[in-house]
C-alpha cells in the first residue's frame, strides 16, 4: 500500500484542490523559477528551436534582472547578450539581432503582460517570458514562460514552466522540509530571527533543476489563489489612488493583471531608509545590477531608486493606509 496506516500525525493542512493549471506535457511543476527556465531551454534545444552553443546567435537578456536568470543559460552553454531597459523598465530591444536569437522578456511587476505579448508576437525568433513577477499572467499557448510560486505565497520553494511543447522533466525530485524552517521560525520568532534561515534556503535553490517536492505540492493545494488575486488587486488600487501623483512610473492595472508589488519611483531623499526603519521590507531589484551597470544608466537608476512596496495577501486596507501615511506624512 505504500503509506503507513496510523502512527504520529503529519501537518494537517486544508486541501482546497487549488492550482493555477493542471500539470501535463506542456506544464511542469519544478522546485524554482530558474528550474522552469532550464527545463524550457532543454525543451527548446530538443525541439530544434535553439542550437547548442548558439553559434550564430545568442540569448538576449535584460540588464535589469537578477543574475540567477543566467545560471541555466550558462550551464547549457548558451551565449548571453544583455539589452537595455528604459527608466520605466520598458525593454529597449536591439534593432538587429543574430538570426535565431532567443529573446528573454520580463513581465515587470505583473503589470506589463499586454506589452510582453505584443513584443513576443513581433520578435522574429524564439521568446521566453520571465513571469516570476506575474504568477497569474497567461501569454497564450505559443509563448513559453516560467513562474515562481515562492515569491507569491507561503511555500518554501516552487516554480512552474509552460510551453507549446512537451517539457523535459528533471530526474530528481526536490526535498523541501529543511527549507520550511525559515517559515516556521518567522511564525514563532518573527521575521528578523528567521532571516538567516531564509537566506540559507535561497542558497539551496542554486544548482540543477529538480521537480517540485511533494511537500510544496501539498501546500499549494491548500492556498486560496482567488483570494490572493483579489487582495493584491484591492491593495494596489488603494496605493495607486494615493501615490500616483508622486510616482514617476505610469502604472495601469487591467482586468487580468495581478500585481507583484506597488513599484514606486518618486525620488524623495531618504525615503527608503525611513520606510525600512519603520519596519517595511524593501528588497533591492537587484544589487548586482547596481554593481554591473554604469551609475548614469537607466538600469542602475531603477535598482537604486525603485521602492517595491508590499501589497500582498497578508495585508488589507489598514496596512495600506499606514504605508501611505509613512510616505505622504
Amino acid at each position: 500500500m505504500g503509506e503507513m496506516l496510523g502512527g504520529f500525525f503529519e501537518l494537517e493542512w486544508p486541501d482546497a484542490g487549488a492550482g493555477l493549471r493542471g500539470e501535463g506535457p506542456g506544464c511542469a511543476f519544478l522546485h524554482s523559477g530558474r528550474a522552469g527556465l532550464e527545463c524550457l531551454l532543454r525543451g527548446m534545444l530538443r525541439e530544434g528551436m535553439l542550437r547548442e552553443g548558439m553559434l550564430r546567435g545568442e540569448v538576449l537578456v535584460p540588464r535589469w534582472t537578477c543574475d540567477t536568470v543566467t545560471e541555466p543559460l550558462l550551464r547549457l552553454g548558451l551565449r548571453v547578450r544583455r539589452y537595455a531597459v528604459s527608466a520605466s523598465a520598458e525593454p529597449l530591444l536591439p534593432r538587429e539581432a543574430a538570426e535565431g536569437s532567443l529573446l528573454l522578456l520580463t513581465d515587470a511587476f505583473g503589470l506589463n503582460t499586454q506589452r510582453v505579448k505584443e513584443l513576443a508576437r513581433a520578435w522574429p525568433g524564439p521568446v521566453v517570458v520571465d513571469a516570476t513577477m506575474a504568477l497569474f499572467a497567461d501569454y497564450g499557448a505559443e509563448v513559453p514562460a516560467f513562474y515562481s510560486f515562492r515569491k507569491w505565497v507561503g511555500v518554501p520553494d516552487g516554480g512552474m514552466a509552460c510551453a507549446p511543447f512537451e517539457i523535459p522533466l528533471p530526474a530528481a525530485e526536490a526535498r523541501s522540509a529543511g527549507r520550511m524552517r525559515c517559515m516556521l521560525e518567522r511564525l514563532e520568532c518573527g521575521a528578523e530571527a528567521a532571516l538567516p534561515f531564509s537566506e540559507a534556503a535561497e542558497e539551496e535553490l542554486h544548482g540543477e533543476a529538480m521537480r517540485m517536492s511533494r511537500l510544496t505540492r501539498r501546500l499549494l493545494r491548500g492556498i486560496d489563489l482567488e483570494r490572493v488575486r483579489r487582495r493584491r488587486r484591492a491593495n494596489f488600487a488603494l496605493l495607486h489612488e494615493a501615490l500616483a501623483p508622486i510616482n514617476r512610473l505610469e502604472l495601469t492595472m487591467d482586468d487580468e493583471a495581478v500585481p507583484f508589488c506597488y513599484p514606486l519611483l518618486c525620488g524623495i531623499p531618504g525615503l527608503r531608509d525611513e520606510l525600512v526603519d519603520a519596519g517595511v521590507a524593501l528588497p533591492l531589484f537587484w544589487p548586482e545590477v547596481v554593481e554591473a551597470c554604469p551609475a548614469e544608466s537607466a538600469e542602475n537608476y531603477l535598482s537604486r531608486s525603485l521602492l517595491p512596496l508590499p501589497l500582498d495577501q497578508r495585508y488589507g486596507e489598514a496596512e495600506m493606509r499606514h504605508l501611505i501615511s509613512l510616505i505622504l506624512g
